[in-house]
């Protein structure tokens, strides 16, 4: 699977704030979004996230995109369920501990059905 992560961002000063997008993790499309500290808490992951959920779904043909964090990663992870992933599993990757987040086409599709009928999603 091809990279698709690339500059999510810059501002009107055109400083780089941060990227995101879908990766494989070991063969499994991955969403990842990393932005500098001083923009965190400006929805920029949230953005990023959904963006990322909507290609690899309704352009790329996933079945099943994933989301990892640290356990401790508290903001990560709220993004994670904002845009409708639920928890998979613990497990590590490279001696590191984390957290993983999934969500199936069809849950991506129902969450985005209910959303535009007006029903808020967690």
């Amino acid at each position: 699977m091809a990279s698709d992560v690339g500059p999510s961002k810059t501002n009107r000063h055109n400083e780089f704030i941060g990227y995101g997008g879908l990766r494989s993790l070991f063969g499994t499309p991955e969403v990842v979004y990393h932005f500098a500290t001083r923009h965190w808490g400006k929805g920029f992951a949230t953005e990023t996230a959904r963006a990322s959920l909507e290609f690899g779904f309704n352009q790329k043909g996933f079945d099943r995109i994933v989301a990892i964090a640290k356990p401790k990663n508290a903001a990560s992870i709220h993004v994670m369920e904002k845009v409708g992933m639920h928890f998979e599993m613990q497990t590590s990757y490279y001696d590191i501990e984390v957290v993983q987040y999934e969500i199936s086409r069809d849950e991506f599709r129902s969450l985005r059905e209910n959303q535009g009928a007006g029903v808020v999603s967690r």
